[in-house]
């Protein structure tokens, strides 16, 4: 898999500084605490999914990535806190998966995010993307470009994306972070106008439960269009 980015740890603006200081403070100091298993929504994506090559944005720790992996699809973790990718390649080595990499991505930088597009459809040609937690982690220029890579990188009529993300405000374990709850109607409006048909939609609770919490979420699985 072909890197297609800029240097690990460039930043294109002030917002992407100020979302990105957060993250990498994160994952510097709490990457371990991060739980290691596979969330809920893998699992099911998993269920449902044929093995393939799967494009994970917002791989954070890798608790995702590597499961797919281990589950014998070939993936790409993106995230753009570099401490959240060392910590990943770290995990990949220890478990010895081989078919797995992890790359910076910054969707606050458009011609950046078009340029990585580009170079994972040549190198990687992805049938899946996975964004778990990421539509509400972003604002609207950021969703835009997630939505715009993923129709950049997938094909018609195989391709698939897949999203989870949460709908209202609830208490996190982790503290406070930027979070902006978009709600199902536009996240599937704004997917339409980037290719995408629906194929599945769920929210309500008891999809992402963590200890005590359960949070509001939304599922969405969307085509890309033949």
């Amino acid at each position: 898999m072909s890197a297609g980015s800029r240097a690990l740890g460039a930043r294109s603006d002030a917002t992407d500084v100020d979302h990105s200081a957060y993250w990498e403070d994160f994952y510097s100091q709490k990457a371990a605490l991060v739980p290691s298993e596979p969330s809920p929504f893998a699992r099911w994506v998993a269920g449902r999914e044929p093995v393939g090559t799967l494009l994970d944005i917002g791989s954070g720790t890798g608790r995702d990535s590597l499961y797919f992996a281990s589950e014998g699809y070939r993936v790409l973790g993106c995230d753009y806190a570099v401490p959240g990718l060392r910590y990943a390649e770290e995990q990949a080595r220890q478990r010895d998966l081989g078919d797995v990499a992890f790359q910076r991505l910054d969707l606050y930088d458009a011609e950046h995010a078009l340029e990585s597009a580009e170079a994972i459809a040549r190198s990687t040609a992805p049938t899946v993307v996975y964004a778990r937690f990421m539509v509400h982690a972003l604002s609207d220029e950021g969703r835009h470009n997630l939505f715009l890579l993923s129709s950049k990188v997938l094909q018609a009529p195989q391709g698939r994306l897949y999203l989870e993300f949460r709908t209202a405000r609830a208490e996190h374990e982790f503290g406070e972070h930027f979070r902006q709850f978009v709600q199902p109607d536009q996240v599937k409006s704004e997917l339409g106008s980037h290719g995408f048909a629906i194929d599945h939609c769920e929210e309500g609770h008891g999809l992402a439960v963590h200890k005590s919490e359960d949070p509001r979420v939304c599922r969405i699985v969307a085509d890309m269009r033949g």
